[in-house]
């Protein structure tokens, strides 16, 4: 369906809406005809840049922050508490696992009991730490590519 609709009047700087010429409206002077003028140029696209990116994806961390020298600081203060912690326990205690009998310090043996536990957890860690330094290889290589195609 389309509608009919009457077609817009046309009008010009020397003739009114109304369809008056300017030379028809006492007191006004007509209008000299206007030179067409030229339509303005397009302006220019600039060359395509690519995005600015974080620089710190870009480059690498300049060195140890004030984070690794906390955890140093922390580390020490753990230590002299393990070595207070085994001082204090210095009264032997036998440990028994599987076939292996042993007797040692029950600060020693806490000790160590520690050690295999941080150990086990390291080990843990360890594994998790290199699915996600896989993954981080990938992304980087994914996003260099995407970098590429954008230029």
């Amino acid at each position: 369906m389309s509608q009919n609709t009457p077609p817009e009047p046309t009008w010009s700087p020397e003739t009114s809406p109304a369809g008056v010429s300017a030379s028809e409206v006492p007191g006004q002077q007509p209008e000299q005809p206007r030179p067409a003028q030229e339509p303005a140029p397009a302006p220019q696209q600039a060359p395509r840049q690519a995005p600015p990116t974080d620089p710190k994806l870009d480059g690498h961390s300049s060195g140890p922050g004030a984070g690794v020298w906390a955890a140093l600081i922390v580390g020490i203060l753990v230590l002299v508490v393990l070595l207070i912690f085994i001082l204090q326990n210095m009264e032997d205690a036998t440990i028994h696992f599987m076939s292996w009998t042993s007797s040692m310090p029950t600060g020693v043996a806490m000790l160590l009991a520690a050690i295999a536990g941080a150990l086990v957890m390291a080990l843990v860690g360890s594994v998790r730490l290199f699915a996600v330094n896989r993954r981080v290889r990938k992304l980087e290589k994914e996003r260099e590519r995407i970098k590429s195609t954008l230029r």
